[in-house]
């Protein structure tokens, strides 16, 4: 019986570790810069915000083509063909499914 629990107790914690996987993956930790496609997938990511939470999608070129400030929640579409997400002083962005 100690064998069974044991594996039982194994395989939830590999069910746990998946599972914390996928949310680091799909989760965006702290300021900085992440190119689309490669650092971050596309679709909507949800934050909690901050006091002067900003975030901007860019172009390839540089060009801003989405970009907000605010003091609470925050909510940002990122699209396949944006080249960039810009974030600062954001809690993370979490992608939503």
């Amino acid at each position: 019986r100690v064998n069974e629990a044991q594996a039982a107790v194994l395989e939830r914690e590999k069910a746990v570790g998946l599972a914390e996987q996928e949310v680091a993956a799909n989760t965006i930790e702290g300021d900085g810069t992440y190119l689309v496609g490669e650092d971050i997938k596309p679709g909507t990511y949800k934050s909690a915000g901050g006091e002067g939470c900003y975030w901007e999608r860019s172009a390839k070129d540089g060009d801003i083509l989405a970009n907000n400030l605010s003091d609470g929640p925050a909510v940002m579409n990122v699209r396949a063909s944006d080249y960039s997400v810009s974030v600062n002083d954001c809690a993370s962005f979490v992608l939503q499914r």
